[in-house]
């Protein structure tokens, strides 16, 4: 069968969180099948990874020649290291002594890179980063605007005005490079890379679950308790900390330096820490149900109905 331009040009399914990491997360028996809980529609069941965290065109960009570029970049350039750092942090809890750093300082680095793909391609950082290039994108405009009516090039009026509605396409075309864009990049793996990086070995019955939002950024101050999310809770204060499960049974969670969290984790930078309380797990998961954007995932139904 051949296809027509049309067909093929089609936006396709495209995953906001990707497989090689959902897999972690699968259900026991079958390591394509994960649990889901809806919180809009309230709705549970088991389903295959591809259908979950996925977005139809999320990544699609048709002012390049190859509209697919972006899904391109991460299936290529992203997932498969992050597949591999995901591997071996797995095989070292499983193989290292407890004493025994899980990761070398470049896989550190790596992580943080990770990290940060991962929040800037969500759901929550998309309709953030637009609410931004919208206030920059009409006050330019309007500047703009202004001055080619002072040079009398009133031809170049409407060219301009495109960019003041933002149309879906359009902010694509904009927002998009800078997902991917090194500068950016750099500024927040280095405000990551500083902070001190804490393994939580779940010992509990309770499972950790994930989400289409899978780093959790929070505020643990008790003045800021619905402080949550990308563009919310703020990297930058000392108080932030960032939560990545990684399978149901261990987490990377990286706190700010501070003399109380150095006297308390250093000892366990880039080791695991053993968590006992399940109290511990459960408010991890509360702050994924509440961060994600629709869905949570876990191995198990029974983890999801617990929290």
């Amino acid at each position: 069968m051949i296809l027509t331009g049309d067909v093929m040009n089609r936006p396709k399914q495209q995953h906001i969180v990707p497989k090689v990491y959902l897999r972690n997360f699968c259900d026991s028996n079958n390591k394509n099948q994960i649990h889901f809980f809806d919180k809009i529609n309230k709705k549970t069941e088991l389903t295959n990874i591809d259908n979950v965290a996925k977005e139809k065109g999320f990544y699609t960009d048709l002012s390049k020649e190859d509209n697919e570029y972006y899904e391109k970049f991460y299936s290529t350039s992203v997932e498969p290291k992050l597949g591999h750092l995901l591997s071996h942090i797995l095989m070292a809890a499983t193989m290292y002594y407890n004493d025994t750093p899980l990761i070398s300082d470049d896989q550190r680095l790596l992580l943080s890179k990770m990290l940060v793909f991962q929040m800037l391609r969500t759901r929550n950082a998309r309709e953030l980063l637009r609410e931004k290039a919208k206030f920059v994108a009409d006050r330019i405009t309007t500047e703009v605007l202004e001055m080619l009516i002072s040079i009398n090039r009133k031809d170049l009026l409407s060219v301009v005005e495109k960019y003041r509605t933002l149309d879906d396409e359009v902010f694509r075309e904009l927002a998009f490079p800078a997902t991917i864009d090194e500068s950016r990049l750099k500024k927040y793996c280095s405000l990551i890379d500083a902070m001190i990086c804490v393994f939580y070995d779940n010992k509990t019955d309770i499972d950790f679950i994930t989400s289409d939002n899978p780093v959790i950024i929070k505020r643990l101050s008790a003045a800021a308790p619905k402080d949550i999310g990308i563009g919310v809770a703020g990297l930058g204060n000392i108080d932030c900390i960032l939560a990545y499960p990684i399978n149901p049974r261990l987490a990377a969670v990286l706190f700010h330096r501070a003399p109380l969290i150095d006297s308390a984790f250093s000892e366990y930078e880039n080791k695991r820490h053993p968590i006992i309380q399940s109290e511990i797990v459960q408010t991890f998961n509360r702050w994924h149900l509440q961060q994600a954007t629709r869905q949570v995932y876990s191995r198990t139904a029974l983890c999801i109905e617990k929290f």
